[in-house]
């Protein structure tokens, strides 16, 4: 792992800044009292919850802080950093700003990782299953669409939820065999669904690594092919947040799906970006405001101004 590490200081103190290959980087505070270490991760936070622009975009970052303790978890500055990295992952994994370093998260993340080697296997042996949630036109009071939800039936764990394996996935190969067999699980449900007489559409949630795959709009045309689907019952689901690693691509797969008559939507909108410029450009036809903003709005005139600024954004793009 590449590291450079630079002096600096902060308040009068010294402290070393080490820069770290990907989306990390470590802050090494020598002798600093434990509230202190407190007041830093706050200011760190408030820091990381603040927008950033770039290029007229505006960048919604956030970010996640591990801490390790020189000598209680490591006597040297390399293993220093790879607990406060095991750190930073747990606090990910349990949706957490922070996190101190213990043994507990050591074992928690082997297990997590020993479930990784079993993900291919548990593909090709049928342990993955994928549930339907209902979505309901309030107005018809009848079910018009359906969202896939993964689910995996590990033999010793139980049933195992997306969150505790997917984003295990999505900086590998396996992100591509699993988000197929998502999408052909789906349409292949939904196609018999439809062939029974039913008005229903499908939404497959993609993965930000399959957005920038050359071929995955021929995957989902291939899919289509072989179940007599009609691409306008697909809807693709897109984080928001997901379109970060590449909008060039992002936005150019999204346009070829659209193309071939598959529906687009921004899901968890308003978490991510907020840049009208880019929301103009996206080939979107459903926005689905997170749900942060939607629990509260009856209660809340902020959240409920939010949601309907959102409503009539949306129809202004789509009607002028």
């Amino acid at each position: 792992m590449p590291l450079v590490i630079g002096k600096g200081s902060q308040e009068g103190e010294d402290k070393f800044i080490a820069i770290i290959e990907g989306v990390y980087f470590a802050i090494f505070y020598p002798n600093i009292e434990k509230g202190s270490l407190h007041r830093v991760i706050k200011r760190l936070i408030s820091f990381l919850d603040k927008p950033v622009n770039l290029q007229n975009i505006t960048l919604d970052i956030g970010g996640h802080i591990g801490t390790s303790k020189w000598p209680v978890d490591a006597n040297n500055a390399e293993n220093l950093i790879r607990k406060a990295m095991m750190a930073v992952r747990a606090a990910k994994w349990a949706n957490k700003t922070d996190q101190e370093y213990s043994r507990n998260i050591d074992n928690y993340s082997t297990k997590r990782l020993s479930l990784m080697g079993e993900i291919k296997h548990a593909i090709d042996n049928n342990e993955l299953d994928v549930f339907f949630h209902p979505k309901i036109d309030i107005q018809a009071d009848t079910v018009v669409s359906m969202e896939a939800l993964l689910r995996w039936r590990h033999p010793t764990r139980g049933m195992i939820q997306p969150g505790d394996f997917v984003e295990l996935t999505e900086g590998t190969r396996i992100i591509h065999p699993l988000m197929q067999f998502v999408l052909e699980a789906s349409v292949r449900h939904c196609s018999q669904l439809v062939r029974e007489g039913y008005e229903i559409t499908v939404a497959v949630n993609v993965f930000a690594r399959n957005l920038v795959q050359e071929d995955f709009h021929q995957l989902v045309m291939r899919v289509l092919r072989v179940h007599k689907f009609d691409p306008g019952k697909l809807i693709i689901e897109v984080l928001e947040s997901s379109m970060i690693e590449d909008m060039e691509n992002t936005l150019g797969t999204l346009k070829k799906l659209e193309s071939i008559g598959v529906r687009i939507s921004l899901d968890d909108f308003g978490t991510g970006y907020s840049s009208l410029a880019y929301l103009k450009r996206l080939p979107v036809h459903e926005i689905k405001n997170d749900r942060s903003f939607v629990k509260d709005m009856e209660a809340n005139h902020e959240d409920r101004l939010i949601i309907e600024s959102t409503l009539a954004l949306r129809m202004s793009l789509v009607y002028g």
